[in-house]
């Protein structure tokens, strides 16, 4: 395996110049520590390796590959690239002769901006995108709408910031597609009733405060619910909702495809994705709720679905940061290989740590202590992984930093020698030589999974 370095050409955000750096200026002569001149002829090696690297041709790649459908590349902007050519940059001076203007999330991450940008689709509407890094939103964005919140959109040259506000204004300025039924029509009350129920009734919060196995807000000196209570408390709403279901003749909440559908759809998607992976609870196949599974079956086959839509690994990533959840371990469902894996990585943790420092590669120039420390917390978690047992992290310590971005900086350092071990160990394992087959895949399985999780 290739060098793998911790750190860039610069140094840390608030620490020293890099020794590097500082022996290079001649201004005056520079004292560098022994650590410092180690460092120094490292990377003077290394720059003289270069040219034992293969040229990149980037063209060739380009001639070979299919062409980006539907997507853009925006250079020097963010994001980088979107699923859209109706874009514009993210600027106070971005205007449209479209009727409608759409400003949401980089990330299209934002429930509230996916029900507005499924809607735009449905209903055929031209429009164009500002995206908005909701990091670091600027300054003209948080003028302009009073809230600071996405998304928002000028229809017809009027500003409306509120997902529900915008939603309407779409209904009434673009008759011709509508998603509700008219007002003199009976269905108009129904569906009335229904997108209330969802946003009040609460299938998405009872579904996500499930998912992190505590309350979402209300009064902190309440005792905390149990993960069962709160399984209870979704079930009970996804009964409401196959009862709804069950009183329509088609798949969706009404006779047709709706707006009603639509305000479903963010919290439905992304419980569809996590509760498999975190509570062991399938929507998409549940004998219990086949009117559900059904529904998101038939969301899944609309064309504009699928252009909003995200990957269950995605949505995974994402909710397993912002809760601190692990995929879900069935102890009964652990197997005999997982077992013999994490048992033999356990007994023999120390000569497979020693492995991955001699041979993976791995810089040293974070410090020898702390890459070996890192490799051994990799280890320990992989072995936890298979056997069923808490993992470690860099705040398990209750380590006090500087400041957060020291913190992160730390992170970044410490996830990117995991990935390097995670990595060489995948490849290393060898059976039957270190295990039996069954325990070697899962060792694999459980070695990917922790690499993927790790950025």
């Amino acid at each position: 395996m290739a060098a793998f370095s911790l750190r860039s050409a610069g140094a840390l955000p608030g620490s020293r110049p890099s020794p590097i750096r500082r022996a290079q200026r001649g201004r005056r002569s520079v004292v560098l520590n022994p650590l410092e001149r180690a460092h120094v002829a490292t990377m003077a090696a290394a720059a003289d390796n270069v040219g034992l690297l293969p040229a990149i041709d980037w063209d060739l790649l380009e001639r070979s590959s299919p062409q980006l459908d539907g997507y853009t590349l925006r250079a020097g902007q963010v994001p980088s690239s979107c699923p859209t050519e109706d874009q514009l940059p993210t600027s106070s001076d971005s205007d449209t002769a479209k009727r409608v203007l759409l400003y949401r999330d980089t990330n299209a991450w934002c429930p509230f901006c996916e029900r507005v940008w499924f809607a735009l689709l449905e209903k055929g509407i031209e429009f164009d995108t500002v995206f908005i890094d909701l990091r670091a939103k600027p300054d003209w964005y948080l003028e302009m709408v009073p809230t600071g919140m996405v998304p928002a959109a000028k229809v017809d040259g009027k500003l409306i910031y509120e997902s529900a506000d915008i939603l309407k204004a779409l209904e009434e300025s673009f008759p011709d597609t509508p998603l509700l039924p008219p007002s003199d029509d009976p269905m108009s009350q129904r569906a009335s009733e229904l997108i209330n129920m969802c946003d009040n009734s609460g299938v998405g919060g009872a579904g996500y405060t499930y998912l992190a196995g505590r309350r979402m807000g209300g009064d902190a000196s309440d005792p905390p619910p149990s993960v069962e209570e709160l399984k209870a408390a979704f079930e009970a709403k996804l009964n409401e909702m196959e009862e709804v279901l069950g009183e329509s003749e088609g798949p969706f909440f009404l006779p047709e495809f709706s707006l009603v559908d639509i305000m479903f759809t963010p919290a439905m998607e992304r419980l569809a994705c996590n509760m498999p992976r975190f509570r062991g609870f399938s929507l998409r196949d549940n004998p219990s709720y086949p009117r559900v599974g059904a529904w998101l079956a038939a969301l899944e086959a609309r064309p504009a679905f699928s252009a909003i839509k995200s990957d269950p690994e995605t949505l995974g990533l994402i909710f397993g940061k912002v809760f601190g959840l692990s995929p879900a371990q069935e102890e009964e469902e652990r197997d005999v290989g997982a077992l013999e894996a994490g048992g033999k990585l356990k007994q023999n943790h120390a000569a497979v740590v020693a492995d991955v420092l001699k041979n993976a590669g791995i810089s040293q120039d974070s410090g020898a202590e702390f890459v070996a420390s890192a490799v051994e917390m990799t280890v320990y978690n992989l072995a936890a992984t298979l056997l069923g047992q808490p993992l470690k992290t860099v705040e398990s310590d209750k380590t006090e930093y500087n400041s957060p971005a020291d913190a992160l900086a730390m992170k970044r350092r410490v996830a990117a020698v995991s990935a390097a071990t995670l990595a060489f160990l995948r490849n290393r394992v060898s059976s039957p030589r270190d295990m039996t087959a069954s325990a070697a895949v899962a060792f694999r399985e459980a070695a990917v999974k922790q690499l993927v999780a790790l950025y």
